[in-house]
C-alpha cells in the first residue's frame, strides 16, 4: 500500500527534475492509481522532449480507457520516430503499416503479433516487397505466424531477396504454411 502523500511528491519532483528525473519517476507511476497521474500523462503527451512524450504512451494503456485514442492518433503521427513507435502499439496498428517511416512499419508489424484481423493478409503481403530490410523481415515472420496461405506467391518470390535472412525466413514460412503448392515448390528449388 503506498501513502497517500506519495503521489503528491512524486509529482511536485515531477515538476522540478531534468529529464533524468523525470524518466527515473516514469517507473514509479505504475505503482499509483490516482486520477492526478493520469493528468500528468495527458500533459506530458504535449512534451518538448520526445522520450518524455514516448514514455507518456507506454503507460497511457494502465491509466486511460479508449477515450484517449485521439491522443494516440495524433502522437502516431509525431515528428519524432520514438514517438510514433510508441504509439503504433496504441494506435490501430493497421494505419502505421503505411507510415512513410520504415522503423514504423517495422514497429506496427511487430506489435501485430497475435492479430488475425482478415485486412493485414493483403497489407502485409505487399510489405514482402518494401524498400526496408527490417519491413521485409518482419512481413515474412507476420506471415509465418499467420500461416497466411495466401501469401505463398509472395513468398516464394523472396527466396531470391538480396537480404542474406529474408531467403530463409520465407523458405521456413512457406513449411509452416504447409501449403501443397508451397512444398512442390520448396522441394523443386531444394533440388536444384
Amino acid at each position: 500500500i503506498v501513502h497517500p502523500t506519495a503521489v503528491e511528491k512524486l509529482l511536485n519532483f515531477l515538476d522540478q527534475a531534468n529529464l533524468e528525473g523525470k524518466l527515473a519517476a516514469f517507473n514509479l507511476f505504475w505503482q499509483f492509481e490516482d486520477k492526478r497521474i493520469e493528468r500528468v500523462l495527458l500533459r506530458l503527451l504535449d512534451d518538448p522532449s520526445p522520450q518524455l512524450r514516448a514514455r507518456a504512451i507506454s503507460l497511457v494503456p494502465h491509466f486511460f480507457d479508449n477515450t484517449v485514442v485521439p491522443r494516440l492518433i495524433v502522437a502516431s503521427k509525431d515528428k519524432d520516430v520514438s514517438v510514433r513507435v510508441a504509439a503504433v502499439r496504441l494506435e490501430p496498428l493497421i494505419e502505421r503499416l503505411g507510415d512513410s517511416d520504415p522503423e514504423v512499419r517495422a514497429a506496427a508489424l511487430k506489435s501485430l503479433k497475435g492479430h488475425d484481423d482478415p485486412r493485414l493478409s493483403d497489407i502485409v503481403i505487399k510489405l514482402l516487397s518494401d524498400d526496408s530490410v527490417s519491413v521485409r523481415r518482419s512481413a515474412v515472420s507476420n506471415i509465418k505466424e499467420r500461416k497466411d496461405g495466401r501469401a505463398v506467391g509472395a513468398l516464394t518470390g523472396r527466396l531470391n531477396d538480396d537480404d542474406f535472412l529474408v531467403p530463409s525466413w520465407s523458405a521456413d514460412a512457406l513449411g509452416a504454411i504447409g501449403d501443397k503448392k508451397a512444398v512442390v515448390f520448396l522441394t523443386k528449388t531444394v533440388k536444384g
